[in-house]
């Protein structure tokens, strides 16, 4: 058994931040080009938030393209508009009973409510800004008393990672800095170590500490046990350089409480590659290395060198050259003040142009010209405008989607769901649902687009029924089941369920449509009845009446005969 005191965690910490060191150097490259205050490489950069980090950036086309394409994200994958997920069950004949449809999309409600209420939306955006420069995201969702949820996204460079041996991530460390009361406010006076203590007890109370949050899986879980001990995934909070071997706090979790998505994973890597940010960092060098270019073009073209005769030198009442980018005195006959050097502005023109190439290589890397439709946009496209629009396109971004949905938006669904349970938050559970486990499925833009080649073989197969119907006869068309494929087409589309009556109401409805059928043909058969009862009273009445024509007639006939 392995004893998980603040010395293991401690020399576990040092080594997941060696496994990550061969990474923080690319990352500091995009965080300088791109994102510089979305990073904390350094305890520095915690005490300094405010100092400058954004030198390197001359053009801002980079991070406007890596903004658009979060905020892509966020309108196309989890929009706070329009629904983005559905709960549903692999039996869909439990699925399709109205207890349970009615209880699902109530829970369905209830988690989007949470959701707006909460900080969500904002950690996805930001989530979906890291994923994008960096490849890799942490997001920690914790209990709220007053929100039900909040999530913590954590600055790349600050957290630490690792997989477990089928590749999912359980393992999360991370440090950043608290002031002296801060540590004793959260923790108590009683947890923190003696130079806290003592800082405290002079009034230090700004200084700054260096605190690491461990989050892992349980190796001394004991099931019989209801405190953390008996929690699957232990929760562990300390001071760093702490030689008293003690926890300022010690919990558990039951679930993970860390989303950590990974743009793409390349065979057994940790943290994820080949993500915008990085594949575009090699244009983004170019890009600032053509407007420093431009910038010296501009600064020699308006302050040239000016070449000056020798003999004003220090002559009163000579050039005023102040304003000259640098004077050269010349020893020559007939010499005059001019420019040394003057570049042509062909070379301007030429930068300009290849400037604006390589902006737009930026920009396609970021996917700028897909996900600024998905931003301007109104809510009125179909997925099937955007598929047709963007199909490659749609077709690149199907990896990005499953990561997305399986590292990060899934287990926030589960995790909020959980914690919703527990407290009290969720209707009651039907009987049929017990035991039985619940997925999300995603219908957002993207999913939609991704999952509509299905939507597309329901319309083909249908037109082509109806096509053959003409030619062959209308009897083709009892092969269809007309009623499951709207269910199908519906489902696929993430229709709510209340839009469709269930089986229960159909049957009911055509047997409502059968008796009043039934009602109105007795009807019309009494009415007929009582019309051809008062035709032929008024017939006889008519031919026994005497000085009638009609009745005198037909009394002759009867004679001729």
């Amino acid at each position: 058994m392995i004893t998980q005191d603040a010395q293991y965690f401690a020399k576990r910490f040092i080594a997941l931040k060696k496994r990550r060191s061969s990474y923080l150097d690319t990352w500091r490259e995009v965080s300088d080009h791109m994102l510089p205050r979305r990073s904390r490489f350094l305890v520095t950069d915690a005490r300094n938030p405010g100092s400058q980090r954004n030198n390197k950036i001359l053009n801002e086309s980079p991070t406007r393209s890596l903004e658009v394409l979060a905020a892509g994200m966020v309108t196309g994958i989890t929009s706070p508009s329009r629904p983005w997920f559905k709960l549903t069950l692999a039996e869909k004949e439990i699925e399709a009973e109205p207890e349970v449809k009615e209880w699902m999309y109530e829970v369905e409600r209830r988690v989007y409510d949470v959701f707006a209420r909460s900080n969500i939306y904002n950690c996805l955006a930001e989530d979906y800004r890291d994923i994008s420069a960096f490849g890799t995201t942490a997001l920690l969702i914790e209990e709220d008393d007053v929100e039900v949820i909040r999530g913590y996204v954590q600055p790349i460079g600050s957290y630490c990672i690792d997989v477990n041996a089928s590749g999912k991530v359980e393992v999360f460390y991370r440090e950043f800095l608290m002031t002296v009361e801060q540590v004793v406010s959260l923790f108590g006076h009683d947890a923190c170590s003696s130079s806290t203590k003592s800082l405290y007890d002079r009034g230090d109370y700004a200084e700054t500490i260096t605190v690491v949050h461990a989050v892992e899986r349980n190796r001394n879980l004991r099931v019989d046990r209801d405190d953390s001990d008996g929690m699957p995934f232990v929760s562990v909070w300390y001071e760093d350089q702490n030689h008293e071997n003690r926890f300022l706090r010690r919990s558990g979790y039951r679930q993970f409480p860390v989303m950590a998505p990974r743009w793409t994973v390349t065979g057994e890597d940790v943290y994820g590659s080949s993500c915008p940010g990085v594949n575009a960092l090699p244009a983004c060098k170019m890009l600032m290395q053509i407007e420093r270019r431009a910038g010296q073009i501009i600064d020699k073209t308006t302050s040239p060198t000016l070449m000056i005769p020798a003999e004003l030198r220090n002559q009163a009442g000579g050039a005023d050259v102040r304003l000259a980018g640098g004077v050269m005195y010349v020893s020559q006959i007939g010499a005059k003040a001019e420019p040394v050097y003057v570049p042509p502005w062909e070379a301007y023109r030429q930068l300009s142009e290849y400037r604006a190439i390589v902006e737009r290589r930026i920009g396609a890397m970021f996917y700028a010209d897909l996900f600024a439709m998905f931003a301007q946009m109104d809510n009125t496209m179909t997925a099937r405008e955007v598929e047709e629009r963007h199909e490659e396109k749609m077709l690149q971004l199907g990896p990005l989607l499953e990561q997305v949905h399986a590292e990060l938006l899934r287990p926030l669904i589960e995790r909020t769901i959980t914690i919703m349970l527990n407290r009290g938050l969720l209707p009651p559970i039907p009987e049929s649902l017990e035991g039985r486990e619940i997925l999300p499925k995603f219908i957002s833009i993207l999913a939609q687009a991704q999952q509509l080649a299905s939507v597309l073989q329901i319309e083909r197969l249908y037109r082509f029924v109806g096509e053959m119907a003409g030619v062959v006869g209308p009897q083709v068309l009892d092969k269809c089941d007309w009623e499951g494929t709207l269910e199908e087409y519906a489902r696929t589309l993430g229709v709510p369920p209340v839009v469709l009556r269930s089986e229960e109401e159909m049957q009911e409805i055509v047997a409502q449509r059968q008796q009043a059928a039934q009602m109105q043909q007795a009807a019309e058969m009494a009415k007929v009845a009582r019309d051809t009862a008062a035709a032929g009273k008024d017939a006889a009445a008519t031919e026994v009446a005497p000085n009638n024509p009609y009745g005198d007639l037909m009394r002759r006939i009867g004679a001729m005969q």
